[in-house]
């Protein structure tokens, strides 16, 4: 059986790991032919290529349309399965002719999709889109229960066809440091409440709640210290 992993993105972050993880795992401990279909030259194609993962950069940017002609291929045309990660692959998949597509499987890694940032007729098309989409979905996976309440309230999607599965890491052990020597490289007293944030710094991720919530925090506990990494 070959899977291949859809995602268009230009850059390497979660989701794109996680991919990156999700495959090599698939692949060795499953024997499963995985392979990942991604933008030429894009950050996530260095990454699967340096990791050893077989890349097929079918894609040059956001065209749907244009990912539908790629997807058609002679080296897409041989999977069992499409593992489409978010939702223009998703669309590009499920448009391919029933007898050039194979089952489809989709993965919600947001608790809410770009299109919701929409509004009026452009909102209602996306929501058409991708509930036609979602007509022709073999199985949806979604990366946390609110991520899968959410896809029921939104887009009407059974439950049924929802199997939650958490996002796993892949631990580097050899990188691992004492944390106690991390709070004194960084300044921080051991009897400090200490909150570090992992994310790109994006709209979306709400680093500014955050920042207004420590706020409140070293209101009340002036010695609490926070590090954001992105």
């Amino acid at each position: 059986m070959k899977v291949l992993h859809l995602l268009d993105t230009p850059h390497l972050a979660g989701t794109e790991r996680h991919i990156l993880t999700l495959t090599q795992t698939l692949r060795s401990f499953f024997g499963v032919n995985t392979a990942v279909v991604c933008r030429r030259g894009s950050l996530f194609d260095q990454a699967a290529h340096e990791a050893g993962i077989e890349t097929l950069p079918l894609f040059t940017g956001k065209n749907v349309l244009t990912h539908v002609s790629r997807l058609m291929s002679r080296p897409a045309r041989e999977a069992e399965i499409f593992h489409c990660h978010n939702g223009r692959t998703l669309l590009s998949a499920t448009l391919l002719p029933r007898n050039r597509r194979p089952h489809v499987v989709y993965t919600q890694h947001f608790l809410d999709p770009g299109f919701q940032s929409h509004s009026g007729p452009l909102r209602m098309l996306y929501r058409w889109g991708h509930r036609t989409a979602n007509a022709r979905v073999s199985h949806f996976i979604a990366v946390s229960e609110e991520a899968k309440k959410r896809m029921v309230e939104r887009e009407g999607v059974s439950p049924d066809r929802i199997t939650v599965v958490p996002n796993g890491i892949a631990p580097e052990i050899d990188r691992v440091r004492d944390p106690a020597a991390v709070r004194r490289e960084l300044g921080v007293p051991e009897d400090s409440p200490f909150v570090i944030c992992v994310s790109r710094l994006e709209k979306e991720k709400d680093i500014s709640t955050l920042v207004l919530a420590m706020a409140r925090v070293r209101s009340l506990l002036p010695s609490a210290k926070c590090i954001i990494a992105g």
